[in-house]
């Protein structure tokens, strides 16, 4: 794996890269100054980010930037208070959070996990833009409408449209993508509540309920809800 630390000391970072090399000798791990980390982070596909909130100033949006260029990066943060923590969460879903001072068998723990992560297939919808095949993380997909031969894809970040048939995009998505409409297919994840024939969404937007389809378009987001609690 490639790993990547920003720490606010040089003794941090030599002290992280000393419990991870104990375990993994073989994993790629840099470390990055702060007047050069986000153009570093551009250029370099990294698969592990460890951050330490004493980083910089701009711990917040070097993270952001982190999980914008690369989402399937596993960031990790470094913390003397986890509660300062809580702060850059509303911003950022890292992989995990460490208390320092720094302990070797969690930071292990996190690596595994991370390793067995990346091991798995992404799940992706995949489809074709302007003539080249383009795949998008199914997390990211808030739902997609249908208008005849085109798809709407709405996203946690954008909008767009592609040449597609809803018929033809269903079957790639997992389960908690609910059909509930012809025209609607939704990420449960960003359902809030079933509200007077339709499913309430994260950011207030509403989805219509077609009556042929609500008796299982609720049952689905019921037992999704049971299941996230």
């Amino acid at each position: 794996m490639r790993i990547l630390i920003l720490a606010s000391s040089e003794e941090l970072s030599k002290q992280l890269k000393e419990i991870i090399t104990k375990k993994h000798s073989g994993y790629f791990i840099e470390t990055a100054a702060d007047s050069k980390d986000a153009d570093y982070i551009k250029n370099n596909k990294f698969d592990v980010v460890f951050v330490d909130d004493g980083f910089s100033d701009r711990c917040i949006t070097t993270t952001m930037f982190v999980q914008k260029m690369f989402p399937e990066c596993k960031i990790i943060f470094m913390s003397d208070d986890i509660g300062k923590v809580s702060d850059l969460l509303l911003n950022v879903t890292p992989f995990g959070v460490i208390e320092k001072p720094l302990s070797s068998s969690k930071i292990w723990k996190y690596l595994d996990a991370a390793k067995d992560s990346i091991s798995k297939p992404a799940e992706k919808f995949c489809f074709m833009e302007k003539g080249k095949k383009r795949n998008l993380m199914f997390s990211n997909i808030i739902y997609l409408e249908s208008n005849r031969e085109k798809l709407f894809v709405k996203t946690v970040r954008s909008a767009f449209s592609i040449w597609m048939k809803m018929s033809e995009a269903e079957p790639q998505f997992p389960d908690y993508f609910v059909r509930c409409h012809n025209s609607f297919l939704v990420n449960m994840k960003y359902v809030v509540s079933y509200e007077s024939n339709s499913f309430k969404l994260i950011n207030g937007q509403e989805i219509i309920v077609s009556r042929s389809k609500k008796e299982k378009s609720i049952e689905k987001f019921y037992a999704f809800k049971d299941i996230t609690r």
